[in-house]
């Protein structure tokens, strides 16, 4: 179990798909009673279900929580990044890229107005943070070229 503020995330291991549901299922069925034990609300609808690894398309994990199924999605946003099923990150740049040419927009509108010093420190504070943030997992992706290459335009 990984926990950070009000944001839970509960990592399950198995080599068998059915033993994987029980262990999700009776995992989710803690959780619930932990919140209504401590007078919280577990939203359903911003819980899911991410599978890494091969799994046939044959078997499935069902997971039901408050008479809704929790469904099986294929990427989901941890602590600011986005981890896709696959672990390939093209969903994190692909959003951080979109992220990055806006902020280049801007930066171009600025660049008449404000001088280099507060550009740069804008640059700094704004950009370069987001670019570094969570680099150790999705820097060695093939996408991540995407995100250089914004920066370049960037600078």
């Amino acid at each position: 179990m990984c926990q950070y503020a009000d944001d839970t995330s509960i990592v399950l291991a198995s080599p068998v798909v059915d033993d994987l549901s029980r262990q999700c299922s009776g995992a989710a069925a803690r959780m619930q009673a932990w919140c209504q034990n401590n007078h919280l609300k577990l939203n359903v609808d911003k819980t899911g279900l991410v599978l890494f690894g091969k799994i046939r398309q044959s078997e499935s994990v069902l997971v039901k929580l408050n008479h809704k199924t929790i469904p099986v999605i294929d990427d989901i946003r941890f602590l600011g990044i986005h981890v896709d099923s696959t672990l390939n990150w093209l969903k994190h740049i692909e959003i951080l890229t979109l992220k990055l040419n806006k902020y280049c927009g801007l930066i171009r509108r600025l660049r008449d107005v404000l001088s280099a010093e507060t550009i740069r420190v804008f640059y700094l504070a704004c950009i370069q943070s987001i670019i570094n943030y969570g680099i150790l997992f999705w820097g060695s992706s093939p996408g991540a070229m995407s995100i250089f290459k914004a920066q370049k335009r960037i600078i």
